[in-house]
């Protein structure tokens, strides 16, 4: 995310300044060679500064209360919207959108949950119908997507989830065993 906001600003100073060079000498006004460098460093900072204030940005981290589940199992998670550059709790969105995404990408469930003080808290039942394998919980809110145009961001923090066909019941040796030989009595 930082990387394609410092891009973005990179790219929007060029558009300033090339437009201020091409229309000052237009106008009348003195054009970038005749200013002095640091004025014009101070001018850009000014430039990005005040876009950051007109577009902040959130960030959502996610907290979950396990890394592997089983099916039938609940993930437990809390989310923290915060303002990504304060990194304090963020009142821009109200609601927070969070996918359980399977292997290849595609959305098994998505919520809506209300946002109170920069935190939201939910969990996803792991139905029977699931197949094992390594699934993704993603958070976004609708204001994180006018940066990130077309896919929902995902989380960094989000984890990667496990559902196992089960359980695990008794000993593993134990269960090896009874498969592999099924005449064996229960010790």
């Amino acid at each position: 995310m930082t990387r394609r906001l410092s891009k973005l600003l990179i790219w929007a100073s060029g558009l300033l300044w090339s437009a201020g060079a091409l229309g000052a000498s237009a106008a009348g006004w003195p054009s970038a060679a005749d200013a002095d460098p640091d004025s014009l460093l101070t001018q850009r900072q000014e430039n990005f500064e005040r876009f950051a204030r007109q577009n902040p940005q959130e960030r959502v981290y996610l907290h979950f209360d396990n890394t592997s589940y089983y099916k039938g199992e609940h993930i437990w998670f809390k989310a923290y919207v915060v303002d990504g550059a304060s990194l304090k709790a963020s009142d821009l969105s109200r609601i927070l959108y969070v996918e359980l995404v399977n292997p290849i990408g595609f959305p098994v469930e998505t919520q809506k949950l209300m946002v109170r003080n920069g935190q939201a808290s939910g969990s996803f039942l792991l139905k029977d119908t699931l197949n094992a394998g390594f699934y993704e919980v993603r958070a976004f809110t609708a204001w994180m997507l006018n940066f990130t145009p077309g896919v929902p961001p995902s989380v960094k923090k989000s984890g990667r989830l496990r559902p196992w066909l089960g359980p695990p019941v008794g000993n593993s040796c134990e269960r090896l065993l009874r498969r592999a030989l099924p005449g064996i009595p229960a010790w």
